[in-house]
């Protein structure tokens, strides 16, 4: 195994307790310093540079855990630490783990590289074939991030461990050789400095730089991929973090009203573009099975904290589309789906009443909301308007006037009579309608026929 990975931005050296403690020390230590950085590690603070010196030289002499000192480039300064562990040789399995980095690095390009050079020196350089990532379930942070690089949730290992003398839940995420290219593409694509503005700000997240894993490689190459289609908020961690004071589902009374149309204890319900789980942890506790399904791995994780907190063991959460989902087993009782098909263009968008018809049971209940104009075109500019002008000026709590002009300008929703025969075509009944009085938003109850 290599003692220096080099990047661009950072290079990872073998942790060496002299050369390094006073950084790391000063990096993790003392004003301005992140007050949550130690809370999910099973050591530190230090109270002097001293023991956390003393500290190092132990983990520098370790060979599993292997430590790496995450240095800057540009101010040749160390700045975080790293770690490979549980090296299983004989499996060709790694993990990575013992991860942090000082304020200086945080939610930087230089703390993402960081983590690509690990992930490519297991794969590309060592032959693993599985590459793990493991964190506190309680860890949101370190939930997200395993998200956001592409590394795929399987579930929580409840009272894992004891650290600290309180119970720890392990949350167990893996990234796959089969799936590293396009992975290995995805960062390198997010890295390139076309990336970023003169502010060093990144035009495109690192989620939407990837492609789905769950696309069938037999695809033809006219078939869209989704997360291109997936919204940027959606692939935005500050945005998923916020998305529930913006935004509330009123899912209990939606649960309230699937109850009267059929709901109960037996039904499989399907749920399309579940984002932070909203709708899918409220109905989980009256229905028999919940598959959320959405394209966004950052909606997912949220969702998966969620249902862990809620002990909710009936949700089953898949990475995937209207598009891409296949649906097995029994027929679907229900199908939900609020705010996420305005995402397809309309021939995707009769395509995905197709397939949400040939998944669910004949008398089965579809229930959609979304932003669908009711007003004919000529109307189109002053009722656009009059909608824009309530977005609000604080983005952190509630939808602005420019994520409105966005949604108009780059998102895909129609007209009500361009999509209801797309309804009735696909061999559903609507069976209620409703539209708000400014023409913008609709919700509707469908009827498999």
């Amino acid at each position: 195994m290599r003692t220096v990975l080099q990047g661009t931005r950072v290079r990872l050296e073998r942790l060496h307790a002299e050369r390094h403690g006073q950084e790391l020390f000063d990096a993790s230590h003392g004003p301005g310093v992140d007050p949550e950085l130690w809370r999910y590690l099973p050591y530190g603070p230090f109270a002097e540079v001293e023991e956390m010196r003393s500290w190092l030289a132990e983990c520098s002499s370790s060979k599993d855990p292997l430590f790496f000192a995450v240095v800057d480039v540009a101010t040749g300064q160390a700045g975080g630490m790293v770690s490979f562990l549980r090296i299983a040789l004989e499996h060709r399995c790694i993990e990575i783990g013992h991860i942090w980095f000082g304020r200086p690095l945080q939610r930087t390009p230089q703390a993402t590289e960081a983590i690509y050079l690990l992930a490519r020196h297991a794969f590309d350089d060592l032959g693993n074939r599985r590459l793990e990532w493991k964190c506190n379930a309680s860890n949101a942070r370190s939930r997200r991030a395993a998200g956001r690089f592409g590394f795929t949730f399987e579930g929580v290992f409840r009272q894992h461990m004891i650290v600290r003398g309180a119970n720890r839940d392990t949350a167990w995420y893996a990234l796959l050789d089969r799936e590293w290219p396009r992975r290995r593409a995805a960062f390198e694509a997010w890295l390139d400095p076309a990336n970023f503005d003169a502010e060093g700000l990144q035009r495109r997240p690192l989620s939407a730089t990837g492609i789905l894993e769950s696309r069938d490689p037999g695809t033809p190459t006219w078939f869209i991929d989704e997360l291109d289609y997936a919204g940027r908020e959606n692939l935005d961690a500050d945005h998923v973090a916020r998305y529930d004071v913006k935004e509330d589902a009123s899912a209990a009374s939606e649960v309230a009203l699937l109850s009267d149309f059929g709901l109960t204890s037996d039904s499989l319900v399907v749920e399309f573009g579940a984002g932070t789980g909203q709708f899918s942890v409220a109905v989980a506790p009256v229905c028999a099975q919940v598959i959320a399904v959405d394209v966004s791995p950052l909606m997912l994780g949220e969702l998966a904290g969620k249902a862990e907190a809620l002990c909710l063991t009936n949700i089953e959460m898949v990475r995937a589309g209207f598009l891409t989902y296949e649906h097995t087993g029994s027929p679907a009782d229900l199908i939900y789906s609020r705010y996420a098909l305005h995402h397809l263009p309309d021939f995707w968008k009769a395509v995905a009443f197709d397939r949400l018809r040939r998944m669910i049971c004949p008398g089965g209940i579809v229930r959609l909301w979304d932003v669908v104009y009711d007003f004919a075109p000529s109307h189109a500019e002053d009722r656009i308007e009059a909608w824009c002008a309530t977005g609000g000026e604080t983005v952190e709590a509630e939808w602005t006037r420019a994520e409105l002009e966005e949604h108009v300008r780059d998102e895909y929703s129609t007209f009500t009579w361009l999509l209801e025969p797309m309804m009735r075509r696909s061999g559903f009944e609507i069976a209620r309608a409703e539209h708000s009085d400014d023409g913008v938003f609709s919700k509707y109850l469908l009827r498999a026929v």
